[in-house]
């Protein structure tokens, strides 16, 4: 291999997604041997030999209406074949109104392999009014999106017809928005880097949303 080639993962692996993983024979005698941590906050931990871990987390602060309960699914980083890996979704429930109650989630966009200036296209979604239709009440009439990025400048969403919207959603496997709700969403074709998402209400409302992220297959 030369000095200035980039490997690729394919090329160092015999196994790719559930193939590359220990076995439930060897995990049984592989997980024994590390020692239990006890955290009310852990929901599932390496103990029950799954392959993701689910944490509760708390975040509080001098307003008690501020105070969230959150849910932090760690999953298997690749869970595709391929020397261009991406995250599938990252997905955060809680309460957002305006000010102070905005939800203020941070997502990181990872580089191309071999094209580290490449863009790529992100699925961002605040879901509101839908979540209705999963029998979840006080959800957020009309959610507000905003995408900003390290330096704090405002990202603008590509153009997007809803036909466009409809199969990029398909696409990121995003579950169907009602039709006509005023949930948000935007496609963003974004360089690697840190952002932000923040979702506020309109009018002064507050309500439930879940926030979602979708790094969308090319």
């Amino acid at each position: 291999m030369s000095a200035h080639s980039t490997p690729g993962l394919t090329g160092q692996v015999k196994g790719g997604g559930c193939a590359s993983k220990l076995s439930p024979k060897i995990l049984d005698k592989v997980l024994p041997r590390i020692p239990r941590v006890s955290n009310a906050n852990v929901l599932v931990g390496f103990d029950t030999s799954d392959d993701a871990g689910v944490y509760r987390v708390m975040y509080t602060s001098s307003h008690p209406i501020d105070s969230q309960s959150l849910v932090l699914k760690i999953a298997t980083s690749v869970t595709t074949i391929g020397d261009n890996p991406h995250f599938l979704t990252f997905t955060t429930r809680a309460t957002a109104g305006a000010g102070a109650q905005a939800l203020v989630t941070g997502f990181v966009v990872g580089e191309v392999l071999g094209n580290p200036s490449a863009e790529k296209t992100i699925l961002v979604r605040a879901v509101g009014p839908t979540l209705a239709q999963f029998g979840m009440e006080g959800a957020l009439a009309a959610p507000h999106l905003a995408i900003y990025d390290s330096e704090g400048h405002l990202r603008h969403p590509q153009l997007s017809d809803q036909e466009e919207l409809k199969s990029a959603q398909q696409r990121a496997g995003a579950f169907p928005l009602s039709p006509g709700a005023t949930d948000a969403v935007q496609i963003l074709r974004l360089p690697a880097g840190t952002y932000t998402a923040q979702v506020t209400g309109t009018e002064g409302n507050s309500g439930l949303v879940l926030l979602e992220v979708y790094d969308i297959p090319r």
